[in-house]
């Protein structure tokens, strides 16, 4: 539960960042101050997490906590949308453009442009 709160706080600080950054006229200080929240914000988030990490380290075996290790890689390998060789599998710019098949209804032609009235 503590981990889910840090989250949050971490997100809405993140989020408190955004009006800032988008304001015509940017305040440096205040953008300054609340980068230094986001990130005491995040630091706490890694130093948490860290210790529940290292309370659950201390009850397993150590082929126990390689488990671990492997089943995290793989949670954030899958996450990220990237594989394990590095590259990202179901990229639009890997993919390869397949015709319809024979028989198949043809693609639509592009809409023409609009015309400004």
């Amino acid at each position: 539960m503590k981990l889910i709160d840090l989250h949050a706080n971490l997100d809405k600080a993140e989020l408190a960042m955004q009006p800032l950054m988008q304001a015509d006229s940017p305040n440096e200080t205040a953008i300054l101050a609340q980068i230094d929240k986001v990130a005491q914000a995040r630091a706490e988030l890694e130093k948490a997490n860290a210790r529940f990490l290292l309370a659950l380290r201390a009850k397993l075996t150590p082929d126990q906590w390689k488990q671990v290790q492997q089943m995290r890689e793989t949670s954030r390998t899958a996450r990220s949308g990237w594989g394990p060789d590095g590259r990202r599998p179901n990229s639009q710019f890997r993919r390869q453009q397949t015709p319809p098949p024979a028989g198949g209804p043809a693609p639509a032609p592009p809409a023409p442009p609009r015309s400004a009235q």
